[in-house]
């Protein structure tokens, strides 16, 4: 801001009638002009970055936020891993989400869910929730993989609606799996157990090590939530120096692909 200050003088006449007396007086007048020039630069909002397009964002617990394109966003941020239509409108990341509601012509309604962008850098992001938290995001890639002095993982996965299963592989190639199952016949509803004990080629070993760093084993969280008649999954890895326990139901995108993987092992290296 530059502020320039002139100074002007104007004369002005004014006569007065006295008893025998014509004065005329001149009287200045000192009249001081401001000149303000002003240079500022009007913020409309921001732009978000064309690095951010297509990069996998993810916080601590591995919530996630994808920009596939300018348009287009795939993320956890309302609780639902979904691809839903956005829009930047000033310092805001609008999500127009779909939901159902069945009194209305298209059986649905866009809710509009508002994310103020409080930072962002070519692999970062940061937004402020409609509640008021603080989201910080990463491109995943920061985060290291790297598995060494692998030992053991285990496995305990329980739910209401299948097979419970138990697993354990150690780096010696000792493959054990203990299926706790519900015969179809069963009047009783007693469960039953099948245990599967397998010893791992080299090979097979070194693609679980190649998974565990895949699915970023290293980052599972110590607790997660649990639904009603959730499925929960134990996870215990001895590998990196560190025991990494994990315990609950609710996965993250990448961790529910190592559930998956580990579920599915013996099909997978078959």
């Amino acid at each position: 801001m530059v502020v320039e200050i002139r100074k002007a003088e104007t004369f002005k006449t004014e006569t007065l009638h006295s008893p025998g007396t014509l004065c005329v007086i001149k009287m200045k007048t000192q009249i001081i002009i401001f000149s303000v020039l002003i240079s500022c630069q009007l913020t409309f909002g921001q732009v978000l970055k064309t690095e951010l397009i297509g990069k996998f964002l993810v916080d601590s617990d591995f919530n996630f936020v994808e920009l596939i394109n300018d348009s287009l966003i795939y993320s956890s941020l309302y609780q639902v891993r979904d691809t839903a239509k956005y829009e930047i409108i000033g310092n805001d990341l609008i999500i127009k989400k779909n939901e159902y509601e069945p009194n209305t012509p298209l059986g649905y309604k866009v809710k509009r869910l508002k994310y103020n962008i409080s930072k962002q850098t070519d692999s970062t992001l940061t937004l402020i929730s409609p509640s008021n938290f603080q989201l910080e995001y990463k491109d995943l890639k920061l985060f290291s993989s790297k598995i060494f002095d692998f030992e053991y993982i285990e496995l305990e996965y329980l739910t209401p609606w299948s097979d419970n299963r138990l697993i354990r592989i150690d780096n010696q190639g000792n493959y054990y799996d203990k299926i706790t199952y519900l015969p179809l016949k069963s009047r009783r509803f007693k469960r039953k157990h099948k245990i599967i004990k397998e010893q791992l080629n080299d090979s097979e070993i070194l693609i679980l090590k190649q998974k565990l760093a895949d699915y970023y084993s290293i980052y599972l969280p110590f607790e997660r939530g649990c639904p009603i008649d959730g499925e929960t999954s134990n996870f215990v890895i001895k590998t990196n120096g560190q025991l990494i326990e994990s315990k609950g139901c609710n996965l993250s995108l990448i961790h529910s692909k190592l559930l998956d993987y580990l579920l599915n092992f013996k099909l997978a290296n078959d």
